[in-house]
């Protein structure tokens, strides 16, 4: 389910559309497998105080994407149960969403494995970082 929320991030964030391309359309297909999604990003949006203008806005520059794509993902990784109430990766969340969205128990080890070695980054941006390394593991 976060990865699932991070996927919608992302793609919120950077401004683009479900169905621009191949890998577009893989993760909007796996989105919908996420119970909650939707209410999720719009109480995530609202909490973050993300306007529609930046949510869809494809003119940003990088380091405004950066922004909001780290609060919408750290946002909707606590509420998914991704991240813990102490901000580090909840393995058994993560391992469950990647079982939901049909990620072979062999692959999902590997990636949460990888993807726990988050050291040193804090917060919004761990959660981003988190996010990256699943959709790498996933969707490659």
């Amino acid at each position: 389910m976060n990865l699932l929320l991070f996927l919608c991030i992302v793609l919120v964030a950077n401004g683009i559309a479900a169905n621009v391309n191949r890998k577009d359309k893989e993760i909007h297909q796996i989105l919908h497998k996420v119970p909650k999604i939707n209410e999720y990003f719009t109480e995530c949006i609202v909490q973050t105080r993300i306007g529609d203008d930046d949510a869809e806005n494809v003119t940003l520059l990088p380091e405004e994407e950066d922004r909001i794509a780290n609060k919408l993902t750290h946002c909707l990784y606590r509420k998914a149960g991704i991240l813990g109430n102490d901000g580090t990766l909840n393995v058994d969340a993560a391992k469950s969403i990647l079982n939901l969205i049909g990620v072979e128990q062999d692959a999902v080890d590997k990636i949460v494995n990888k993807c726990t070695s988050t050291a040193g980054i804090e917060g919004p941006d761990m959660a981003y970082a988190i996010f990256r390394c699943f959709e790498d593991g996933v969707l490659n």
